[in-house]
């Protein structure tokens, strides 16, 4: 009977423990179902924005510079001074124009101005000068015309150009007979015994108008006024040389 109490005491420990058992399933906690999230949307990266075209500031167009005018110097000193085309008159439809004139120094002058020795003129002229004459005879007849015997004033000096006649003339022959439609280039040489080149500021130079084959005149007289205060050193033109 004891065995069968042991027996029995056994069974209701098992029923105890599976009663236990099966509650204890009953009250498990719940698990709690999270709700289901949408999956995240891709959200796209910002399209990159372009980086700002640099502007790259243009250098200034540069102005070009004015070019300076160029102007001959006045030329205060020196040993000699040339001018070119100084003055022109007609008388008689015959044009003579003072093409050019030079005033120098003899020292500074590369030119032997005794001829080998003919001409003693210029032995006591410390100062020289050149006169280059165009003689245009515009007119329908010859004429006769004489810029080589007129006379030249500078400073307190009147010159006689005919004492230089003798060996200081060149070029074509532009005193004397002239026939129509002539254009006649020449000049000559003559100088200074008291006046010095500073004081040749001014000059004149005349000489009797044109005649005809019966020296009947034909015009007035030529007289140019020579202004020399603008002192230049012009180069003679190639139509002169």
């Amino acid at each position: 009977m004891n065995k069968n109490r042991s027996t029995f005491i056994s069974l209701i420990a098992i029923l105890v423990l599976v009663a236990v058992a099966c509650n204890s399933s009953s009250t498990l906690p719940t698990i709690a179902v999270l709700p289901t999230l949408p999956p995240p949307t891709a959200t796209m990266a910002p399209s990159a924005t372009s980086a700002p075209t640099a502007t790259i500031p243009l250098a200034p167009t540069a102005s070009p510079l004015p070019m300076a005018t160029a102007t001959t110097a006045p030329i205060t000193n020196g040993t000699e001074f040339a001018w070119n085309y100084l003055a022109d008159q007609t008388s008689g439809n015959v044009k003579v124009q003072i093409a050019r004139l030079v005033i120098a120094d003899k020292t500074a002058i590369n030119q032997d101005f005794t001829d080998g020795g003919l001409v003693t003129i210029f032995n006591d002229k410390p100062v020289v000068a050149e006169v280059i004459f165009i003689v245009t005879n515009n007119s329908d007849k010859p004429i006769s015309i004489y810029p080589d015997q007129g006379k030249v004033i500078a400073g307190s000096e009147q010159i006689d150009l005919t004492d230089f006649m003798m060996g200081t003339e060149f070029g074509e022959k532009f005193s004397g007979d002239i026939y129509p439609g002539v254009k006649a280039i020449g000049g000559m040489w003559f100088g200074f015994k008291r006046t010095a080149l500073v004081d040749i500021q001014k000059m004149t130079i005349t000489f009797m108008g044109p005649s005809d084959q019966s020296l009947n005149r034909l015009g007035p007289d030529y007289t140019f006024q020579l202004d020399l205060s603008q002192r230049q050193d012009a180069a003679i033109p190639t139509e002169l040389k």
